[in-house]
């Protein structure tokens, strides 16, 4: 699970925002069973994030969203995340 949000989130630019609008279609055609409630929870803040903005969010916007929300589990998640390998296009798939 961690690489595949991990490919729909920015950190540091990378995956290119075209890239991650790519993985969101993707993504988006398919049911996931989330192993956590904090995947599940990033997974739906970057859902609302995606329909407003049209745009991948940043780590750190994320991040700071569950800091705010006082969510320690889904902030401890994210940076689990953040390290993970980044797939797209293809190896996304």
């Amino acid at each position: 699970m961690d690489r595949i949000i991990r490919g729909l989130l920015q950190v540091g630019g990378h995956p290119t925002q075209e890239d991650c609008l790519w993985n969101w279609v993707k993504v988006q055609e398919h049911h996931i069973d989330f192993p956590t409630e904090e995947d599940k929870k990033i997974y739906d803040y970057l859902n609302m994030f995606y329909e407003q903005m049209a745009a991948p969010p940043d780590y750190a916007l994320v991040k700071e969203y569950f800091e705010h929300l006082d969510d320690i589990e889904s902030v401890t998640r994210l940076d689990e995340i953040k390290i993970a390998q980044c797939y797209i296009r293809t190896n996304y798939l």
